[in-house]
């Protein structure tokens, strides 16, 4: 009796001995570093690389990260990795359903899953962005099947805020923003504020922004969603609403009126003005008087330009006295000009259409210049005026049916915002 409860003991100890638990993680890094060398790793390594791709690796394989070098293509790559010419080609075809092999550029993520054994390439998975990659497996049957594995993408809305004791900039650091965050809100409120000349100390904000997430860890920054800066006496707010669910978002007041004037106040929303509109100032480099028919803000070699409104350029070119610098008609009524550039941005030529708010150039010294500013002029119906302190019209509010969806819609958000609102 005693024999068989001391077996029926040992028996149990074995049975918890050799119990087996199995936890799978998916893991995930938003940004990887430029990797300059080939890394193999073991399915444990893979594991701590965090990164949306990172499914299992099976035991029996072992993973290569390779990124595209400038000279090279995938199908050298390949090449060179062992790979036959046949066996490159036909994974190319299987990939085209989901890739463009001439839009692949350098700095392209490949990962290859080798067969530990016999160093065949089973698997190649090649990046798309941060959340997706087209999946290439080598099965039985000698032949490339593909997919593209897109990892779900999780929205958050994070409330941050601040007070203002040195500048907008410091103060949204401070709270934990980056510059991407930042631009977005310097641009929601670009047409009621000149965040360089009106902020003022003890200045507040806060807004409400979409935090994107892959498997728990961050991917990037979405829109804001709402924002709010109460500047001295006036409080500005602000309220994403997109149009029939397509378009772009645009912010409107909580009264449907929309946020975008005709300009934005400045074509440098941190650059510090120098020198203004004057009928009669001395030149600083010829030493005589003559009219300053524009305005200067000094700011770092290279800092972006925005174009202050909707249009077309009509000039964008080199001149002794304005140096690199680009024309844009904005209707029948009203052109600016930006001089001085160190360059224009990608794509800014003659003819070029540009959207409010983008770049089109960057801060530079070229021609008549004492050092690096923007030379900003502002002509209506072909004269020159002085745009600081003018106002222009303002854009559409919304309409009886849009007005309906976007109450329903900011009451919710608003909602979200009051209860966890700090200011």
């Amino acid at each position: 009796m005693i024999k068989n409860k001391n077996s029926l003991l040992v028996f149990l100890i074995l049975l918890l001995l050799t119990g087996i638990y199995i936890v799978d993680d998916i893991l995930f890094q938003p940004k990887f570093s430029n990797l300059k060398e080939i890394i193999t790793q073991t399915q444990t390594e893979e594991q701590e690389n965090l990164d949306p791709s990172n499914l299992p690796t099976p035991p029996e394989q072992k993973l290569e990260v390779l990124v595209l070098k400038k000279s090279e293509t995938f199908y050298d790559t390949m090449l060179k990795s062992g790979l036959e010419t046949t066996d490159v080609l036909n994974a190319i075809k299987a990939a085209k359903v989901y890739l463009d092999f001439s839009q692949i550029k350098p700095g392209t993520e490949l990962r290859l899953f080798r067969n530990n054994k016999t160093q065949e390439i089973q698997e190649i998975r090649i990046r798309q962005s941060a959340n997706q990659y087209v999946q290439l497996t080598y099965n039985d049957n000698k032949k490339w099947l593909s997919d593209l594995i897109s990892l779900p993408i999780e929205k958050i809305n994070r409330i941050f805020s601040g007070q203002i004791f040195e500048s907008l900039w410091e103060s949204a650091e401070k709270a934990g923003l980056d510059a991407i965050v930042i631009n977005k809100l310097v641009k929601i409120f670009a047409w009621q504020i000149d965040f360089e000349r009106e902020v003022r100390l003890g200045d507040s904000w806060e807004i409400m922004v979409e935090e994107q997430k892959v498997a728990g860890n961050f991917l990037s920054w979405g829109d804001i969603i709402i924002a709010e800066y109460k500047n001295t006496d006036k409080v500005f707010k602000a309220i994403r609403f997109i149009r029939n669910d397509k378009g772009p978002a645009e912010y409107y007041t909580p009264e449907g009126e929309s946020l975008r004037g005709m300009f934005i106040k400045s074509p440098i929303p941190f650059g510090r003005i120098s020198s203004r509109f004057q009928k009669n100032r001395l030149h600083p480099i010829l030493g005589i008087n003559r009219p300053h028919l524009g305005v200067d803000y000094a700011a770092p070699r290279g800092t972006p330009v925005f174009a202050v409104g909707d249009g077309k350029v009509v000039i964008a070119k080199y001149s002794k006295t304005a140096g690199n610098y680009i024309t844009i008609r904005h209707n029948s009524t009203y052109k600016t000009s930006y001089k001085h550039l160190k360059g224009f941005a990608p794509g800014i030529k003659r003819n070029k259409k540009v959207r409010q708010g983008q770049t089109i150039g960057y801060v530079g010294s070229t021609g008549l210049s004492t050092g690096p500013h923007l030379h900003f002029e502002f002509y209506e119906n072909g004269k020159y005026i002085d745009p600081l302190g003018r106002t222009f019209p303002k854009k559409e509010t919304l309409n009886k049916k849009d007005f309906q969806n976007f109450e329903k819609i900011s009451k919710l958000s608003y909602a979200e915002f009051e209860k966890n609102k700090r200011f």
